[in-house]
C-alpha cells in the first residue's frame, strides 16, 4: 500500500466544517482546528503592543465609496502582492535561534 492508497479525495463541492476552537484564554488569538494553544502567544509569555488602524485604512474597509468600493474588491488581490512562498531558499544562519522562539528567515 502506498501513501496514495490512503488519500481521500474530495471533489470541490464537497464542505467540510471543522469544530469550533475557542480563542486563545492567554491573548484572545482565534486557531484552526488542531493547533496548539501555544503557537500565538506561548500561554501568555509575549505581550504584542496593541496598536490602532489608521484611520484611512478603516475608512477603506468600512466605506461605501468608490475608492472603498474598489479596496474591498481589490483585498484578497493586495494581500497576495504582499504575501510569498519560497521553495528554494538560503537560510542565513546568523539570524537562526537554535534554542527557541520564531524561527527567521532572511530573504
Amino acid at each position: 500500500m502506498t501513501a496514495v492508497d490512503n488519500m481521500t479525495v474530495y471533489s470541490a463541492s464537497m464542505t467540510i466544517i471543522l469544530p469550533k476552537v475557542p480563542p486563545c484564554k492567554h491573548c484572545g488569538a482565534y486557531r484552526f482546528y488542531r493547533e496548539t494553544n501555544q503557537i500565538c502567544c506561548s500561554k501568555g509569555e509575549i505581550r504584542l503592543a496593541e496598536s490602532e488602524l489608521h484611520p484611512y485604512l478603516v475608512s477603506l474597509i468600512t466605506g461605501t465609496d468608490a475608492k472603498s468600493k474598489e479596496f474591498q474588491n481589490m483585498i484578497r488581490t493586495y494581500n497576495n502582492h504582499f504575501a510569498f512562498t519560497s521553495i528554494g531558499i538560503c537560510c542565513d544562519e546568523k539570524y537562526q535561534r537554535r534554542d527557541h522562539g520564531i524561527y527567521t528567515v532572511r530573504v
